[in-house]
């Protein structure tokens, strides 16, 4: 497999890329606050309940934005010896069980756009920023400013509603920015596809070395595995959403390239 490590700068980059930077803040703020309230209470139960809450309230349940229900996964006696065990053997989807949450028809509206802004664990905010800084310049560059949000947040926002869409019954509060990051992906592999890419090239476990491969090949195998993985993957039982990070890719390649024929001046 490729593991991307920096592109080449093929592309010159004439100014700084500011949105990129103000993303990436904005999703280590809100993953600071994540573990505040997921660590604020001296009860170990009491803080994962909250943090759960707020998961589910602002990540993207998608039988939630499907019914549009503003209350959902009710069960107002909480069992404590029963939620423990749940803590206890990581069940996850035990401890959703015990959820009441509150919301409004506005925020169920956002879903697709809020749940890009949340993480589930410091690797997953690492990784996903390490794969969203090696890629999001460039696009940021040819785009510009505000093409780019716009864009980023498109993409975004179709990965979570196509994974609503796949899932329909899923209770299971879809966080991560990798369906838009994904898109950025995509949209690179259109712009850029000679750019060349460092990579840790790893075709077996103790066989590691350090190329130099073009883009299109890097990112083809990105979308590879996730088509292979989505395949042994049930997003219904939790993990990661590999049909999400396809559809996000896929968005982004597919707008990427239909910009480059609608104004090819802009985005040569």
């Amino acid at each position: 497999m490729f593991v991307p490590v920096h592109d080449n700068k093929n592309t010159k980059i004439s100014c700084k890329p500011i949105i990129t930077y103000v993303i990436i803040g904005i999703c280590f703020l809100i993953f600071t606050y994540q573990s505040i309230i997921g660590s604020a209470s001296d009860n170990s139960i009491i803080g994962i309940y909250k943090l759960a809450n707020f998961n589910n309230k602002y990540g993207l349940v998608p039988s939630i934005y499907n019914s549009g229900k503003t209350e959902y996964f009710v069960n107002s006696a909480i069992d404590e010896n029963e939620f423990n065990q749940s803590i206890k053997n990581e069940s996850d989807a035990k401890l959703l069980n015990f959820l009441k949450v509150k919301t409004n028809s506005l925020i169920i509206w956002l879903m697709p756009l809020l749940f890009c802004f949340l993480h589930g664990s410091l690797d997953h905010l690492l990784s996903n920023m390490w794969f969203f800084w090696i890629f999001s310049d460039n696009v940021e560059e040819k785009l510009g400013k505000i093409g780019y949000l716009v864009f980023y947040l498109f993409v975004g926002a179709v990965s979570g509603i196509g994974h609503a869409y796949l899932n329909p019954e899923s209770t299971t509060p879809l966080v991560g920015a990798s369906g838009a990051i994904s898109g950025i992906m995509g949209a690179y592999m259109a712009f850029f596809p000679k750019n060349l890419i460092t990579s840790f090239f790893c075709p077996i476990w103790f066989f590691i070395r350090r190329i130099d491969v073009p883009a299109f090949v890097v990112l083809g195998f990105y979308l590879l595995i996730n088509a292979l993985q989505a395949n042994y993957n049930n997003p219904l039982l939790g993990g990661v959403a590999f049909d999400c990070h396809i559809i996000g890719f896929l968005a982004g390649l597919t707008l990427a390239l239909i910009l480059k024929l609608l104004i090819p001046e802009r985005v040569k």
